[in-house]
């Protein structure tokens, strides 16, 4: 176990090569940021059933989740344009949301996709 050098998470290393190519200690540290976040999210937001119940919510408005992880994921896109233009933004915090957002999307089309393959895989039976 190695502990991450800005933040309070530990990286499992035992298993991983010794020689890591420049920038990729520091991508897994995220990675381990990104997870304990996850965990985070999912004991305030998340359900026993689900861990993106608020997520997959927005069907009951008749909007797929996928769909409005995306329009989250847009959202941390604003905010990094107004860093681009100038503006004190948390990047930090935008780009992890950002990242997770994209997660959360791809696990939902994911999803969606696989039922939609269950779905035609029985109504050719």
């Amino acid at each position: 176990m190695r502990q991450c050098n800005n933040h309070d998470c530990e990286i499992d290393d035992r298993d991983d090569p010794i020689d890591y190519a420049p920038g990729s200690l520091e991508w897994m540290e995220i990675v381990e940021e990104l997870r304990q976040l996850h965990l985070e999210k999912t004991s305030q937001y998340g359900s026993t059933k689900s861990a993106f119940a608020n997520v997959e919510a927005s069907e009951k408005c008749g909007v797929e989740p996928w769909r409005r992880a995306i329009c989250d994921l847009s959202d941390c896109t604003v905010r990094l344009q107004a860093l681009c233009n100038g503006q004190d933004v948390d990047y930090e915090n935008a780009c992890l949301d950002a990242a997770n957002w994209a997660l959360i999307a791809l696990v939902m089309l994911r999803r969606e996709r696989d039922e939609y393959r269950s779905t035609e895989v029985e109504s050719r039976k």
